[in-house]
């Protein structure tokens, strides 16, 4: 780390059809590559994450890959886990958005965010959603559950957490390897 290359641009705006690129998270994947996942945001209702793989040190980055369904998705930077098992899991703040029903204002954001998970069993290759989402347990809420992370601890139980507006971190827990997870507490 005394010296470094110039390595030049990895990403663009322009290349991705985006209008920001932002919370990068690098992961050595199951076969050695590197990992390179990172959010573009298209519009105020569309955020999603990406993967590219580099397997020549990120001198060349592979075609994109998308871990998520279509919508507005924040994950923080170096949130992505791998687990024991070589499970790839994404957890992501889910906030709605769309259009009025009255389309009388074309968009609108909902501050209030809920987790949901993204895994993948393949290094990468495809990516599903688990099968229940984290729903703040509390109500007189701006924020929801924001910025959301992971640690699988020793026993294989994995223990999420959340920053809340309740002054308080919420957390929640899985014994299936992110499939199900308990109820914000």
């Amino acid at each position: 780390g005394e010296t470094f290359e110039d390595a030049g641009t990895v990403l663009t705006c322009e290349e991705e059809d985006g209008v920001n690129i932002m919370s990068v998270s690098l992961l050595r994947m199951q076969n050695g590559d590197v990992g390179l996942f990172y959010l573009v945001r298209t519009t105020y209702t569309l955020m999603r994450m990406f993967l590219r793989r580099s397997s020549d040190g990120g001198r060349t980055w592979s075609d994109r890959v998308c871990c998520m369904k279509e919508g507005y998705y924040v994950v923080n930077n170096d949130r992505v886990e791998k687990l024991q098992s070589g499970r790839l899991i994404v957890p992501a703040a889910f906030h709605r958005g769309g259009h009025s029903s009255d389309k009388s204002h074309p968009i609108y954001f909902d501050g209030r965010a809920f987790v949901c998970f993204w895994y993948s069993d393949d290094d990468g290759e495809t990516w599903h959603e688990c099968f229940n989402t984290v729903y703040p347990t509390f109500t007189r809420t701006r924020t929801g559950l924001q910025e959301p992370g992971i640690v699988e601890l020793k026993n294989g139980v994995l223990w999420g957490y959340a920053r809340t507006d309740m002054m308080y971190q919420y957390e929640f827990f899985s014994t299936d390897a992110g499939m199900r997870w308990t109820d914000a507490q």
